[in-house]
């Protein structure tokens, strides 16, 4: 732990104290990484006076992963699917944990699982707290719109917790066709 300018201890003059007074002090610190750690502070007063008190802190945090599938190849006018799993791999809940997912340009939005709503090219779901290692999963349906790699990008952040993103990728071919025509030019 360290205060918030960066310093590892602190010193507080106090000044006098009658019988029965006391003086209350507030440091605010900041911890660098997840752990328990312990604060001892002393009062040392003129003609070897002193007292003691310690307490411990515990500093957790939610780490939010994300994994993304996705179809490899699909034909121009064919479904896609989209399949995102949001796991809290962290030792705290993970507060208003939001996942969005921008579908590319070529990708046409279908329908989404888990109450996910579509708003200007993305699916958006509100995926409340995320309890320590329960893995959230969610599905997305698409519709190739056009041809060339599709890159599907989905990011998820909660309160507390580094936003994280995934891609998945997906190629899209042309169906081949062949035109064959056959045209009565004279009559025998």
């Amino acid at each position: 732990l360290k205060t918030v300018d960066g310093q590892s201890s602190v010193s507080i003059p106090v000044g006098d104290l009658g019988p029965g007074q006391s003086k209350d002090y507030t440091v605010n610190t900041k911890a660098a990484k997840t752990g328990t750690y312990g604060n001892k502070a002393v009062a040392k007063a003129d003609g070897g006076l002193s007292a003691d008190a310690s307490t411990s802190t515990v500093v957790v945090q939610p780490v939010l992963t994300i994994t993304k599938t996705a179809t490899e190849m699909a034909y121009e006018g064919r479904p896609i699917s989209y399949k995102i799993t949001v796991t809290n791999k962290g030792d705290a809940p993970s507060a208003n944990t939001v996942l969005t997912d921008n579908l590319p340009a070529g990708v046409q939005f279908v329908s989404a699982t888990g109450g996910g709503s579509f708003v200007n090219g993305a699916v958006t779901w509100n995926l409340g707290t995320l309890a320590p290692n329960a893995p959230k999963s969610v599905a997305i349906t698409g519709k190739a719109v056009s041809q060339g790699t599709q890159i599907n990008r989905a990011e998820v952040k909660g309160t507390c917790a580094a936003a994280v993103a995934a891609t998945a990728q997906t190629v899209v071919k042309g169906i081949p066709a062949v035109l064959l025509e056959v045209i009565d030019v004279e009559d025998p």
